[in-house]
């Protein structure tokens, strides 16, 4: 049975765990991430974003995942991170802590949710895993993170959207 929610501060190590060993994440991507995570342990009157955790029966943590608002809009949100240990992934961690991000920000009036990720092919599966579950590829950033490698913007309405050009 694997169990959704927010991160304490003797998870930190345990995801920082997860984060280390997995090859997909560049050094500055980890950076980001912790300061993240420091932020939402330690700033408790923050209210942008949210880092929560999926734990097994034993309370190992299988996956984590960082969301929030972006308080310049109404009812946009970011998905920042998703990851889990390549076994977690396949008892399906990665699509438990997507739904539940979804439902949460449904139940804050959530409008649209923007995921930003790098065109290289190591994250050729997390944005296979996002256009299988119907977000769709708004904008691409050529050459952002270096020469060859995009930044992809993808975006999912949690309502029915007309297309118009104005």
């Amino acid at each position: 049975m694997l169990r959704i929610r927010n991160i304490n501060v003797t998870d930190r190590g345990k995801i920082y765990n997860i984060i280390q060993n997995d090859e997909i994440f560049t050094s500055g991507e980890i950076e980001l991430f912790l300061f993240r995570m420091d932020i939402f342990l330690f700033e408790k009157e923050q209210k942008l974003f949210k880092v929560i955790i999926v734990e097994d029966k034993i309370k190992e943590v299988q996956g984590y995942a960082v969301f929030g608002t972006d308080p310049a809009t109404v009812g946009m949100f970011q998905i920042y991170k998703i990851a889990s240990s390549p076994l977690a992934n396949q008892k399906g961690v990665f699509e438990r802590l997507l739904i539940y991000i979804e439902k949460q920000i449904k139940k804050r009036n959530g409008r649209i949710i923007i995921v930003e990720i790098s065109s290289h092919t190591r994250y050729r599966s997390h944005f296979n895993f996002y256009l299988n579950n119907n977000y769709i590829v708004i904008s691409k950033i050529t050459d952002f993170y270096a020469q060859g490698e995009h930044k992809l913007i993808l975006s999912k309405y949690l309502y029915n959207v007309e297309t118009k050009i104005v």
